[in-house]
């Protein structure tokens, strides 16, 4: 009888281990920690990574996922994502926010120059650990001024969303709710979970940009007011004496919008259309549409 109790002690305990390895494992993946050791897809350099383009002020957010590109630095491995920063007349003002939920991807910036080397680092000195507002749940928010330039005459190009080792090993506590959120009825002050829980830190989530500049500072206008401005300006002066886009910019244009076309680059091709344009081109879509058709 006492060797039958044993056993099924033994047995019982053998099966909590099990269980506990088993719990630890899923949690590793659902952090995204295992995929983040992944040698298979290990790694790649700041240089190779592709930046989608923020092509207006605006609110815009990456999904860093475990089929993210795997960055190794000086600071441990991380999965990254990159933007390309859009032409601003002065400097860019840029928040950065990431909502803690059960989890949460604790972010850090870095800010590269055309030759993807490093200018800045937006980190925990910027970024912190805030509570909930009436225009944001609880999270890491942070605010920074990106200049033109820089001190060494760099201008900043691009953006990596990234994460380090360090934050990776610890965790945050619950951050109590505010009085906004209290009277807003949507939290409870006596929810357990502000007191009792410990919110790991993941290798993947999501990571909010918002951009707020003066987008190139050029005239933005109808396709009436467009005529009436250049009706308005043939009435004063000849057509010599009419700033107009040249024969060689034109085509210049026209060349780059082919050649994006030709390589599959079809967001650059639209770019440069609509860049041609604004600075007077007439043909500039033309010689999209008709790229298009031509492509194989």
């Amino acid at each position: 009888m006492k060797k039958t109790i044993l056993a099924m002690l033994l047995a019982t305990l053998a099966g909590c281990s099990g269980s506990e390895n088993v719990t630890a494992e899923n949690r590793e993946e659902k952090l995204g920690l295992n995929a983040l050791q992944s040698v298979a897809n290990c790694c790649e350099t700041l240089d190779t990574l592709t930046y989608q383009q923020v092509v207006k002020p605006e609110t815009f957010r990456v999904d860093i996922t475990a089929q993210s590109p795997i960055v190794e630095l000086k600071t441990g491995k991380t999965f990254v994502a990159g933007l390309a920063l859009p032409q601003a007349t002065g400097s860019i003002e840029l928040k950065v926010y990431s909502v803690v939920e059960k989890t949460v991807f604790v972010p850090s910036v870095l800010v590269l120059d055309n030759n993807y080397k490093v200018l800045d680092v937006i980190d925990d000195n910027t970024i912190r650990y805030s509570e909930s507002s009436l225009l944001y749940k609880a999270g890491y928010i942070g605010d920074y001024v990106l200049p033109q330039k820089y001190p060494n005459g760099k201008a900043p190009k691009y953006l990596v969303a990234m994460t380090t080792a360090q934050d990776l090993a610890e965790y945050s506590m619950p951050m109590p709710p505010s009085e906004f959120a209290l009277k807003s009825g949507q939290v409870s002050a006596d929810n357990p979970f502000y007191s009792t829980n410990k919110i790991p830190h993941s290798a993947i989530g999501q990571v909010t940009f918002e951009f707020d500049y003066d987008p190139a500072g050029r005239l933005s206008e109808t396709t009436q007011e467009k005529s009436q401005r250049e009706e308005s300006i043939a009435a004063y002066v000849d057509s010599e004496q009419q700033s107009v886009m040249s024969a060689e910019q034109e085509q210049a244009f026209n060349d780059e919008i082919s050649k994006a076309v030709s390589e599959g680059d079809f967001e650059r091709a639209i770019s440069v259309s609509n860049e041609a344009e604004r600075l007077g081109s007439p043909t500039a879509k033309e010689t999209f549409i008709k790229s298009m058709k031509n492509y194989q």
